[in-house]
């Protein structure tokens, strides 16, 4: 009997995941139109697991919750009204042992921050949380890696927010580059490479050094030995333009010795051929 119900219990997760997933793919597809029937029907359907995230003990619930008021954060009218209840339980989240619910927790901390929604209050509170979840003892597990690459990614968000806070931006760019989110990992290196573009100081070597690995058209995270799961860390227009220029920029900052050191560390043999070959053609 006992391995009956648990069977039933996880038919039933993984058919709410899915319906929280159609739910919200319809929302993205068109949020004028399906946006006030998803926050009369679908928003009261998790508003109290929401509210009570800290509280509950089914990751599963909570990541349910969380992705929908997320999805209305982001594609909805009423961004105000519903960061107040979103932002606990994304605290809440970030602090999980869940891997999925870790991620979900740092992605919506980092939407928020883009969203520049009230007056950001919130945003130290968070920026320290995600200091602390970037130091966890499971951080680097297996199964927390896509995590823990979110919670970097919201410290370059976070980092924007609160432009001089050091902190967050030094402990972004340190956790950089990102191998394993595409989406994520697109967003913190294009970012990147805007902030070489604006002169910013950035440690340098560090930053040619991620930078390089980003003119590969696809990359397999380390440790990682299925094609299946190489990603593009930039998108195509940025690796067309803005990357090789940040590359040069950086190399003509720290000049041709410095340059030649940085390169020669380069573990990443594609990567390495990538970064000689710009900067021959850059520097003959």
């Amino acid at each position: 009997m006992r391995e009956v119900a648990e069977d039933i219990a996880l038919a039933e997760a993984e058919l709410s995941e899915k319906l929280v997933d159609t739910a919200g793919y319809v929302l993205k597809m068109n949020p004028t139109v399906a946006y006030p029937e998803f926050a009369k029907h679908v928003l009261p359907l998790y508003a109290p697991v929401l509210v009570a995230a800290s509280t509950i003990a089914d990751p599963g619930a909570v990541h349910n919750a969380l992705c929908v008021f997320v999805d209305a954060f982001m594609y909805g009218s009423d961004k105000a009204d519903i960061q107040p209840m979103l932002l606990p339980a994304l605290l809440v989240g970030l602090e999980s042992k869940d891997g999925l619910l870790r991620q979900c927790g740092a992605f919506g901390l980092g939407v928020c921050a883009q969203a520049r929604v009230g007056d950001g209050k919130w945003v130290p509170d968070a920026a320290n949380a995600l200091l602390v979840a970037t130091r966890a003892d499971d951080a680097e597990d297996e199964d927390m890696l896509v995590a823990t690459e979110n919670v970097v990614a919201a410290l370059g968000k976070l980092g924007d927010v609160l432009g001089s806070e050091q902190r967050c931006m030094a402990a972004w760019m340190a956790g950089l580059p990102l191998e394993r989110d595409e989406t994520e990992a697109q967003d913190s290196h294009a970012r990147l490479c805007r902030l070489v573009l604006a002169g910013a100081d950035v440690p340098a070597v560090h930053v040619l050094q991620v930078l390089a690995l980003c003119l590969k058209p696809k990359h397999v995270a380390e440790g990682e030995d299925d094609e299946d799961e190489a990603v593009e860390l930039v998108d195509a227009e940025v690796r067309g333009t803005v990357l090789p220029e940040a590359i040069k920029r950086l190399a003509t900052r720290l000049g041709a010795e410095a340059t030649k050191q940085a390169v020669g560390e380069i573990a990443d043999a594609h990567a390495k051929v990538l970064v000689v070959q710009l900067l021959n053609a850059a520097f003959p």
